[in-house]
């Protein structure tokens, strides 16, 4: 059950051609084999114009992806998805499912000029819509609904969503404003500038997504994705050459043989003669680690000279100290509390020897007493008022004695008391001032602390300071950067050639890399990191010699220079030389330059096609949704 407008006529005209396919009244129209959604949108999109022409021409297209590999392009069947068509393989006419053509049979070639070793050639090429520098092989050749979704799709993918400064033209942006507005997505007046409508940003966000959703596939699949082979003339021998792009770092796929056993298998199959794996992507990733690892050494090198710079101690010595110090005062707490229980000892002496004191002086007392009654007595002859006169003193006496006696007493258990007295209060100074020391230890300790956290306070306050101020300073750095410069790339190259005798596989790799070391346009070097480090494989190539396969992986430091330029290029150097490399690099520059302004063509006949121009302005239109995706989308 068909879905949309474009979802029938695929299938209607896939099965009319079928029907009869050796009739030759159909027109096969087919975009380059690398089948990306430039190719497939202009492709659908012309031979959709033929067949509802005022006088019609049936027409089909051909998409050169097999059907199992049409999954490898994501960006392509989320594109063919917008355009109401849910079954690719079931809709497209491919590869796979095409017969034997009759040599009559007209086709119509859409971003690219010339056709492929798949096809016999000359072939019945009656219409070229192409961006590419034409390589003149076919010199007689001459010239909506859901379909201005996957037009505009492949315009915003293209141009890299229209912005400023990248290959968009005028005439672009003029195409998609009338696209977008045929397919919905502008509801009202434009205003501004297009490539920042919202509707349209988030189709190219979405698009750019799906096309670099490419980490699962195997590297069988990576080789397959984007492909174009060519056909070169080395010393009257045919060399065929494979080139595949691949928008991932060898790193990430392609190590520990990986690559290696995909190539080799991928030249068998296809009788490749010279394989070329073109990788490019973004090294932001990579930067932005280094750049963490980078900042994380210098923060510690910068706190570390801060440290220094304020007198601070390392932790572990201020445990240390503060350790030394507490043990230093409970030693000197003890030796207080030792001297103050010594001196207590002395005072409780004193005070015995006190209380002996006082026991002394009473019993002399009583004694003199008892001495005195005794004499009196013994005195008795001499009368009894004298007796009675020396009673009456020896009582006072007596008497006196006793208070003398209680007085001393009192006087010496007061001098002991207050001896104790004060012995104990100079024990509770003592005992306060020990106690006042350890207190004061531990005011040190928490002084010691809190000086400590108020240098880390300061500290911390210093670096945050140093931060902000960094902060601002990165930001700034990195507005200037994002301005004044584009986002970085990087390209690399890795190159098998096939053992064969004619030509000599190892002459034809020297030769190679001769030329595209000498290149001025590719800029190359040995890769750094990557090689092809099979020792069994080195072994093979040392014992075998011509039998070996013949490999070399470049860094590219000129990340403009894609497949439209090593393609004339390695034609060049088969054919003519290594010399050709520094010759060609001009040259093949200027051509590439050439094809991205002519991309702009695009962008009018897409133009054409929706304002219902004539059928040379909708081949046009054809030819603008063909550009080829420059550094990101090749």
């Amino acid at each position: 059950m068909s879905t949309s407008p474009v979802n029938d006529f695929l299938l209607s005209s896939k099965e009319a051609f079928l029907r009869n396919p050796a009739d030759g009244k159909t027109t096969i129209v087919m975009g380059n084999e690398a089948g990306d959604l430039d190719s497939l949108a202009s492709a659908i999109a012309y031979a959709w114009i033929l067949s509802n022409a005022a006088t019609p021409t049936p027409a089909v297209a051909l998409i050169q992806t097999p059907p199992a590999d049409l999954a490898l392009r994501p960006e392509n069947t989320h594109a063919l998805s917008l355009a109401g068509v849910s079954d690719p393989p079931s809709a497209l006419l491919t590869p796979s499912t095409l017969p034997a053509l009759h040599p009559t049979t007209p086709i119509a070639l859409v971003d690219h000029n010339a056709l492929g070793p798949a096809f016999p050639r000359p072939g019945n090429v009656i219409a070229i819509l192409d961006h590419h520098a034409d390589e003149g092989q076919h010199p007689n050749a001459s010239p909506r609904i859901e379909i201005a979704a996957l037009l505009l799709s492949a315009i915003l993918l293209d141009t890299g969503g229209l912005k400023p400064g990248g290959r968009a033209l005028d005439v672009d942006r003029a195409a998609a404003s009338a696209l977008a507005a045929h397919a919905g997505l502008l509801s009202d007046a434009l205003t501004g500038e297009i490539h920042e409508t919202p509707a349209l940003r988030e189709l190219t966000g979405a698009l750019e997504q799906h096309k670099a959703n490419v980490a699962h596939l195997t590297p069988s699949q990576l080789l397959r994705r984007d492909y174009k082979e060519y056909d070169f003339v080395h010393g009257g021998a045919t060399v065929r050459v494979g080139l595949a792009s691949v928008p991932l770092g060898l790193s990430k796929w392609a190590g520990e043989g990986a690559l290696r056993a995909a190539a080799e298998t991928h030249m068998q199959t296809r009788s490749v003669g010279v394989l070329g794996v073109l990788t490019s992507f973004s090294k932001e990733k990579k930067d932005k680690g280094k750049k963490d690892k980078k900042d994380k050494k210098d923060k510690g090198k910068k706190d570390k000279e801060h440290d220094e710079e304020t007198g601070e101690k390392p932790e572990k010595k201020d445990k240390k100290d503060k350790k030394e110090k507490k043990d230093k005062a409970h030693k000197e707490g003890g030796e207080e509390g030792e001297k103050e229980h010594a001196e207590d000892g002395e005072g409780k002496k004193k005070e015995k020897a006190h209380k002996e004191d006082g026991e002394g002086k009473k019993d002399e007392v009583h004694k003199e007493g008892g001495e005195e009654v005794k004499k009196e007595t013994a005195e008795d002859g001499e009368g009894k008022e004298k007796k009675d006169k020396a009673h009456k003193e020896g009582a006072e006496e007596h008497e006196g004695g006793k208070k003398e006696k209680k007085d001393k007493k009192d006087k010496g258990h007061k001098d002991v008391g207050e001896e104790g007295e004060e012995g104990k209060k100079e024990k509770k100074e003592k005992k306060d001032k020990a106690h006042k020391k350890d207190k004061d230890v531990e005011e040190d300790d928490a002084d010691a602390g809190g000086e400590k956290k108020e240098k880390k306070d300061k500290k911390d306050k210093a670096h945050k300071k140093d931060k902000e101020h960094k902060g601002e300073e990165d930001t700034g750095k990195k507005d200037k950067k994002d301005k004044d410069k584009k986002p970085k790339h990087r390209r690399e190259m890795a190159w098998l050639v096939a053992p064969s005798s004619s030509p000599p596989s190892a002459a034809l790799a020297e030769r190679l890399w001769a030329g595209l070391e000498a290149s001025t346009e590719l800029q190359v070097a040995s890769h750094a990191k990557f090689t092809f480090a099979d020792e069994g494989a080195k072994a093979e190539e040392k014992k075998e010699g011509e039998a070996g396969m013949h490999t070399r992986v470049y860094e590219q430091g000129n990340a403009r220079a894609n497949r439209k330029v090593v393609a004339p290029l390695v034609r060049a150097i088969i054919h003519e030389g290594p010399s050709a490399g520094t010759g060609a690099g001009a040259g093949v520059g200027e051509a590439g330059a050439a094809a991205s302004v002519t991309a702009g063509g695009v962008g009018a006949a897409a133009t054409g096609a929706v304002t219902g121009a004539g059928a040379a302005d909708g081949g046009a239109a054809a030819a603008a949704a063909a550009a080829d995706g420059g550094a990101a989308a090749e």
